[in-house]
Order: C-alpha cells, then structure tokens, then sequence
C-alpha cells in the first residue's frame, strides 16, 4: 500500500514527518498514522512515516499552501477582501492595488491593471488564472512561511521520488531546507 518511508533519524527527518503529517491530514491523504511513534527501545526501527509518494502532488501542494497561508498569499487576500463585495471603500480599494504589486510575480501580472472598485471581475479571472504562479513564487520569495512546508516542499520538488523504488529517504545536511528550497523551485 506504501511505497515511500521516512525514518525520524535526527531533527530534520522529524520535521519532515510533522510537516508530512499536517500535509496528509489536510488532504485526507493515507499514511500510517496509527503506527509511526514507536516507543519500544528495543525495537530497531523506530518512528517511521509510510505513504505512497503519488498521493503528493504539485496540485495539492500549491492548494494546501494556499488554504495554509491564506494570509501570507497576495491572491487569496484579495480574493477575500473581493469575494462578497460589490462595493469597496478607499482603504479597500488602496489595499488590494498594494496587493496587485506587492511581489514580482504580481507586478508582472498586473502591471496594465489597476483596481478601481468597478473591475472586480477582471481582477478576480487573472487572479484565478495565474493562481499556481503567484502561489509559487510568493512562497519561493518568502523565507518566512512555514519550516514544516518548506520540508514538503523538499520532498515534492526534489527529485527524489521519481526513482521507481525507493527504500528509505532522508534529509541529508545537504538538502536543508533555505539553499535546497531556492534550488528546487528553480527546476
């Protein structure tokens, strides 16, 4: 049933699992949750994480960032702030044209755009459709957002589960998490 396990072998690993987990537990995604803290320490194996690897998707990931980080996204506080509104104040108005050009990835888009309280829907569709773009690169510009999906990241992006079998993973000093997350949002 899983193809893919993580052993919690120093504190990267371990951070790896927690970030896993939250991410498992959003998607409703199946992972050994009953079995991964051992507390026999006579056992050899101890504190594993089992899952299959093709229930982590690029897809999902740019979502649960989205649903995870709804604060910290440019797109998804402007969505809010335009969901249930067809009339908006100054202030809302001067907030979401800051938003439209607060990162490159949202001056690139909008920069022929301006909110102007009447254009909502113009806003909203290029919002909607660049959705994935701006995710990816306000989450690779911001340093930040969470450790535990930087370490998601690192497993989704890295490579590593294209190999068609794969015992054991781990985090070696050399994919932590800063350098390895600019170098795998770069492929």
């Amino acid at each position: 049933m899983y193809d893919t396990e993580i052993e919690a072998e120093d504190w990267r690993d371990s951070a790896a699992i927690c970030g896993l987990i939250k991410f498992f537990k959003w998607g409703d995604i199946p992972y050994n949750d009953s079995e991964i803290f051992n507390d026999n320490p006579d056992e050899k194996e101890r504190d594993v994480l089992r899952f299959s690897i093709s229930d982590i998707t690029e897809e999902k990931y740019l979502r649960f960032i989205e649903d995870e980080y709804k604060d910290d996204l440019p797109n998804t506080r402007i969505k809010s702030i335009l969901k249930f509104k067809d009339e908006f104040t100054d202030d809302e108005i001067k907030e979401i044209n800051g938003l439209l050009v607060s990162n490159s990835v949202m001056k690139k888009i909008f920069t022929k755009y301006k909110f102007d309280g009447t254009n909502k829907d113009l806003i909203t569709e290029k919002l909607e459709k660049n959705k994935d773009d701006i995710t990816k690169e306000t989450f690779r510009n911001k340093l930040n957002l969470s450790l535990i999906i930087s370490i998601i990241l690192v497993f989704l992006l890295s490579g590593q589960f294209s190999l068609k079998v794969i015992p054991r993973i781990r985090i070696l000093e050399s994919f932590t998490i800063t350098p390895f997350l600019f170098i795998s949002l770069m492929v």
